[in-house]
């Protein structure tokens, strides 16, 4: 029995829960149950970005009160060859998007950012 508890204890890994619910395992799942994660999208256009240049821009994101970011995704929309998309970090206000252009021209892609976050009161 008590190896069958450090195994599951190995896979619940050490990423505070303080901010979803009670800050409790159980109470985490009961949050998440709820229907209390919510995903907000915008688009963005990268535009005029030099040939071999690089940079980074924040798109905003508006949560509504009560809500704490808990991750993104990033998609470029427009098809570009050898231009590339990432992202760096977030807040509660933006995603920063950071970008490459491989391309001998100028090129201008759509990006979209999806925020993912919880109800937290």
């Amino acid at each position: 029995m008590f190896k069958n508890i450090r195994y599951i204890l190995s896979k619940i890994g050490n990423t505070s829960i303080s901010n979803i619910g009670n800050g409790t395992l159980t109470g985490a799942v009961s949050t998440l149950n709820n229907n209390s994660v919510i995903a907000i999208t915008t688009n963005v256009e990268l535009s005029n970005i030099a040939a071999d240049g690089s940079g980074q821009t924040e798109v905003p994101i508006n949560l509504p009160t009560g809500y704490q970011a808990v991750g993104f995704t990033l998609a470029q929309l427009s098809s570009q060859n050898r231009f590339v998309v990432w992202g760096g970090n977030f807040t509660n206000s933006f995603v920063r998007v950071m970008y490459i252009n491989h391309r001998t021209s100028a090129a201008t892609v759509t990006v979209r950012a999806t925020i993912f976050a919880i109800k937290t009161s």
